[in-house]
């Protein structure tokens, strides 16, 4: 199953990418400074440079970490970015408690990124989430169409997925 992004999806990227290129390749979908993970505790990893490996479908399937080992990477992700039990949820004005992060893939695994590695994780606000997931999407579409090279892709999410698409088709 090849991942498609909807024409909304299409223009959001579009968007971004424009207003990346207007600011100076930072385009915010939140003006959160923990939309960006930081560089010395995620600079990103590689599991694979293969494009039929990762354009074949349920390739991030089958190698997402599941269970008690996701667990554990996520806890350990939470830790090194200092953010304990307690501290990931945030209650709404209803009083409700909500979780604040996702525990990201910096290089998404639907690009070669490594699915269990700690360098390549990071606790990225929610609300930046679906930004962050239209972007892979984007990319994933264009390596698998042949429109960009899987490692230009990598490097571009790798130093600032906010940009990567404009960074990528340059």
């Amino acid at each position: 199953m090849k991942l498609r992004t909807t024409r909304t999806g299409r223009i959001v990227v579009a968007v971004v990418a424009v207003a990346a290129a207007l600011f100076g390749g930072v385009a915010t979908a939140a003006a959160d400074p923990r939309d960006l993970p930081d560089t010395k505790l995620t600079p990103g990893a590689v599991a694979t440079e293969s494009v039929p490996l990762v354009c074949r479908a349920g390739y991030a399937r089958s190698v997402r970490p599941k269970g008690a080992l996701w667990r554990k990477l996520k806890d350990e992700a939470y830790d090194r970015y200092g953010l304990p039990r307690g501290h990931r949820s945030e209650i709404d004005a209803a009083g409700h408690r909500h979780a604040a992060f996702a525990i990201d893939h910096l290089i998404p695994i639907e690009l070669g990124g490594a699915p269990t590695d700690l360098r390549n994780l990071w606790p990225q606000p929610r609300i930046a989430a679906k930004h962050k997931d239209e972007v892979e999407n984007e990319l994933h579409e264009f390596v698998c169409d042949g429109r960009i090279r899987l490692e230009t892709a990598q490097h571009a999410i790798a130093r600032n997925w906010k940009s990567a698409v404009a960074d990528a088709l340059r």
